[in-house]
């Protein structure tokens, strides 16, 4: 279970108030910015459904009115979850599970070139994204909060939209892992909010705008799409400038790779870690039942503190 934040109103001071208020404000904008995604009564067929942002994706799209279909290798755990939502899904690849009346075909970053139902897609001259530039698309019509880094995003998007949900912001997200807490690895809110795990892989994460965006930490991974570390800093990079320049990116003060990568952010930056410097500080760390206690400070002073529950 996540710790529970309860707040220490009387360390309460007017620097935590003003922040407060900026982001209540945030929060009145985007729900004044939120249009319909656009994919109501839409046809929608996904390549490699059962991937766990796929499956995510695909729960979201439906919630949002769209009629799903798909087809992945093997069955897949989530399967009787789609199909009892309404969605069509086949167990192995063919171009006959394309209907005529799909418009728009997802396909997962996994796809080889030489997949049937690709082929046939594009022989009928539909519309083909992959699965990184739908979580795009359906964020240019929210408030998007993008989680990145080498590890830890799949927690972290997690804890992100239990937090908001608890602030009953009721937001949409996709987490790349199922989380029994939060029903599942995707839904679709009535809030403005987007919250998605956002992955290097491929750059995949270059198709994404956010309001708000954190960069975790960065470390060799994925060396089948980079040459080296640099390129991996260097995407990261590329990542950190696409984030709203009236938005907002946290990133750990105590990864020196990642503090590079912001430089070129054109948003405003905050930083988080444990050490002296750090914009948002985790102090007094406590360990127990396999969460963590800690009390937060913000620009040195501390307004608030987590509880083990």
């Amino acid at each position: 279970m996540y710790p529970v934040m309860q707040r220490s109103v009387e360390k309460i001071n007017i620097q935590a108030n003003t922040t407060l208020a900026k982001v209540q404000t945030s929060i009145e904008s985007a729900a004044k910015i939120n249009p319909p995604s656009g994919v109501a009564g839409q046809r929608i067929h996904m390549i490699g459904i059962g991937g766990s942002g796929m499956c995510g994706a695909a729960r979201v799209l439906m919630e949002l009115g769209a009629l799903v279909s798909g087809s992945d290798l093997v069955p897949f755990d989530g399967v009787g979850d789609l199909v009892e939502r309404g969605a069509q899904v086949r167990i192995g690849h063919d171009a006959v599970h394309l209907d005529p009346e799909v418009r728009l075909v997802v396909m997962s970053a996994a796809v080889p070139a030489d997949n049937p139902e690709l082929i046939a897609a594009q022989a009928m001259g539909l519309r083909v994204i992959k699965y990184a530039e739908l979580l795009g698309e359906i964020m240019d019509h929210r408030q998007g909060v993008s989680i990145a880094g080498t590890h830890g995003k799949s927690s972290t998007t997690a804890m992100c939209a239990h937090i908001f949900r608890e602030g009953r912001l009721e937001p949409s997200f996709v987490v790349g892992a199922r989380s029994d807490q939060l029903g599942g690895s995707s839904a679709a809110g009535t809030g403005p909010h987007f919250i998605v795990e956002s992955c290097e892989f491929n750059r995949s994460f270059l198709h994404q705008r956010p309001r708000f965006a954190a960069i975790l930490n960065i470390e060799p991974d994925h060396m089948d799409c980079y040459n080296n570390l640099d390129e991996i800093v260097e995407a990261f990079a590329l990542y950190a400038q696409q984030v709203d320049p009236d938005g907002l990116l946290v990133v750990n003060a105590e990864d020196p790779r990642a503090m590079k990568a912001v430089e070129s952010a054109r948003c405003e930056v905050k930083t988080f870690g444990f050490k002296h410097g750090a914009d948002y500080r985790a102090m007094m760390l406590e360990r127990g039942a396999g969460c963590y206690a800690f009390e937060v400070a913000v620009h040195g002073e501390a307004i608030f503190w987590t509880k083990l529950e």
